[in-house]
């Protein structure tokens, strides 16, 4: 009788171990991307193409066919509903990494009874695979929103926020929240909580920064109440080490501060909180932002766009940057404010060779024009023939253009 327990509890035990190691062998293994991933706003790109929104479904754009598919691959799907697995609703930021793309939503919806108003919504963070056969969700909460995601080495970074009074979303307090989310073991864990109980927080916000370093950099920007006035905004850079915030600096009466790092270069962009306050662009290097101006942007808006940024002024008006071998290039049409509409960029992959734009022709497009559907033509072409047709760059310009440039009132190029 001993014996054959003795056989039954090594039976058990190979079958715990067999069972074990087809659990925990294959995620010893298992190998993540070497390059950092970050998340930008409403699209992202995989080395085969774009990842982007469309209403309240994912499209994925091929960089060699040219064609555009939902991101769904269920037989007899209709692409309307939460069971496909392309369809999101307040789709919000984009993030591709090893073999997925990454999604952060929200919603609010409100119900009134009686004269009390309650609000409802609901804040998620997918990831769908990019076969579309596959959908996963990696956090869900009742109200508020995800704001940043950064992967490194097989962990997702992710900060998000929760309204204090889950009943009333236009109360402006919220409670602030870093996350990582390790992939190898599907295990979430907070690192950081921001809910200070004083008067003293009217609203907060804690956003991870862009950059293709492993190096993560985290803003908390966050405004006292002012008794009606405008409230002064504060903004606090911290780094990551160790899974622990550490404070590098601080700024009061700025709006945003934002920064791209990678392993040679990097540039900072810092804005006022005053509505017409310009763009200033800043190097970034050992934890440190510079004092020289690389550029400001005095009128328009600058979109970061991993190594380049994008500077939009008017649809004739626009400058590119490249950040990495400091170069700027200037549109053809912003001499002459006419000619051949230039499409607007979604996002320039350099590696390679390709530059997503808006295929659709805005020209004549009115000012406070009011679009009952989403016109936008989702395409790619060759980055360096886009360049080089619709762009000069700086020191090509004839002098006449460097004049004309100099004197511009929307932009002004420093040193570096």
């Amino acid at each position: 009788m001993r014996k054959k327990i003795i056989i039954i509890s090594c039976v058990i035990l190979g079958i715990l171990l067999i069972a074990t190691g087809v659990y925990v062998i294959p995620r010893l293994l298992r190998r993540f991307p070497d390059k950092a991933a970050y998340a930008t706003y409403l699209k992202c790109y995989s080395e085969d193409g774009l990842y982007y929104k469309k209403g309240n479904k994912i499209y994925f754009l091929d960089a060699d066919t040219h064609k555009s598919a939902v991101v769904c691959s269920k037989a007899n799907c209709n692409h309307d509903s939460e069971d496909c697995n392309a369809y999101i609703e307040g789709a919000n930021m984009f993030m591709y990494y090893d073999g997925y793309v990454y999604v952060s939503s929200f919603v609010v919806d409100a119900n009134s009874d009686n004269g009390e108003v309650e609000f409802f919504g609901g804040a998620r963070l997918d990831g769908i695979s990019c076969d579309g056969s596959k959908r996963v969700n990696i956090y869900n909460a009742d109200c508020g929103a995800v704001l940043s995601v950064k992967a490194i080495d097989g962990d997702i970074y992710f900060t998000a926020y929760k309204f204090r009074n889950e009943k009333d979303f236009t109360d402006p307090v919220h409670d602030n929240y870093l996350y990582k989310y390790d992939l190898r073991w599907n295990k979430s864990t907070c690192l950081y909580e921001y809910n200070d109980d004083s008067e003293s927080q009217y609203s907060s916000a804690l956003e991870i920064a862009e950059g293709d370093s492993k190096n993560i950099y985290i803003q908390h920007s966050w405004c006292t109440d002012s008794s009606g006035s405008e409230p002064d905004i504060n903004v606090d850079l911290f780094k990551l080490e160790d899974d622990q915030m550490q404070l590098l600096d601080s700024w009061e009466n700025v709006y945003w501060i934002n920064v791209l790092d990678n392993e040679e270069y990097g540039i900072a962009s810092v804005k006022g909180q005053e509505e017409d306050a310009d763009t200033i662009i800043y190097e970034f290097k050992d934890d440190k932002i510079g004092e020289t101006e690389l550029m400001r942007i005095k009128d328009g808006y600058g979109d970061i766009m991993h190594e380049y940024i994008s500077v939009v002024n008017t649809d004739y008006k626009k400058l590119l940057y490249d950040i990495k071998n400091n170069k700027y290039y200037i549109a053809n049409t912003t001499f002459t404010e006419e000619g051949t509409y230039i499409s607007d960029v979604h996002d320039i992959d350099e590696e390679h060779n390709r530059i997503y734009i808006d295929n659709h022709d805005y020209t004549g497009m009115l000012p406070g024009t009011v679009y009952t559907e989403d016109m936008s033509d989702y395409g790619v072409v060759d980055f360096d023939v886009f360049r080089d047709t619709f762009y000069t760059e700086l020191d090509d310009l004839t002098d006449e253009q460097r004049k004309q440039f100099d004197a511009m009132d929307w932009i002004v190029i420093g040193e570096r």
